[in-house]
């Protein structure tokens, strides 16, 4: 949170399901994380469903590690909701080692990683449907399976390299006519000096936007004040971000987070996005 959505070439923790799932092999503890967003506050008041649209963006991720931590696996939920649209994704993740050297200075690990995604979307029946006569011949809500594949590699002991592949399987989420979900290609690095980590990612959607495929750069910074709390900073092509962590505890540790996004586009009139997490590992 707080570093401009980069988190490919790290995934060290339970929200990577929705980053690069190869990277829950890094995971020693078990680990369960809770978020809440507030998107674009300030932003109800031209919005043409309702003077109070309640943008909202929440997950729940739950991590278990198992085989003596050479495999986990996960299960998560991932929901965008306003007042009449709604969005749900269910995922079941699984890592894997497939090769791990205590030795090696160099490429001393590789994990995959896998998704099995149930996507859901829904409209609420109410008065723009009824003035709608697409929507009101057809059903409100539809669902759909996709499929995600990632690798993390350690390529020194200071840098990681992920790779992923989103929705490799066609998902149809129309629901008047066939729109498929883009596949989404992504590379991030990461490089940890210290008490200081550096992040970029890459990111690119099988979807026209402004007449040519959908690309994106993310860069994140993250430094920890001794072992407790840390600050971060991020960008990508559409915002900028900032963040802070606490953390406590040492058999059971808990960590607060929070993180402030700000739009560069597309938006106006907001007070940015809001986004608070629990994480507890055990």
């Amino acid at each position: 949170m707080g570093m401009g959505g980069a988190y490919i070439g790290l995934a060290d923790d339970a929200n990577a399901p929705f980053f690069n799932p190869a990277g829950l092999t890094q995971l020693m503890k078990r680990e369960l994380t809770a978020m809440y967003s507030m998107l674009y506050v300030g932003l109800n008041p031209i919005l043409y469903t309702a003077k109070t649209d309640r943008l909202g963006y929440h997950l729940v991720s739950y991590v278990q590690p198992v085989r003596q931590n050479t495999d986990a696996i996960a299960v998560s939920w991932l929901a965008f909701n306003s007042t009449f649209y709604d969005e749900n994704t269910f995922t079941l993740s699984y890592a894997r080692y497939l090769y791990f050297s205590h030795r090696a200075k160099v490429f001393s690990s590789l994990s995959s990683g896998f998704n099995l995604k149930i996507l859901n979307i829904g409209i609420e029946a109410g008065e723009y449907t009824k003035l709608d006569s697409d929507l009101s011949t057809h059903a409100l809500s539809k669902s759909d399976v996709t499929l995600d594949f990632s690798l993390l590699l350690s390529v020194t002991s200071k840098m990681n390299l992920g790779l992923i592949a989103a929705n490799i399987r066609p998902a149809n989420m129309g629901l008047i006519k066939q729109e498929e979900v883009p596949l989404r290609l992504g590379a991030g690095l990461s490089y940890k000096e210290g008490n200081t980590l550096q992040l970029i990612d890459f990111s690119w959607r099988d979807k026209i936007l402004n007449g040519r495929k959908e690309f994106n750069l993310k860069l994140g910074i993250e430094h920890w004040l001794l072992r407790q709390a840390c600050i971060r900073a991020g960008y990508d092509i559409k915002s900028i971000s900032t963040g802070a962590s606490y953390r406590y505890g040492d058999r059971y540790e808990m960590q607060l987070d929070y993180a402030f996004i700000y739009p560069l586009s597309s938006f106006v009139n907001t007070f940015g996005t809001h986004r608070f997490a629990l994480s507890i590992r055990f």
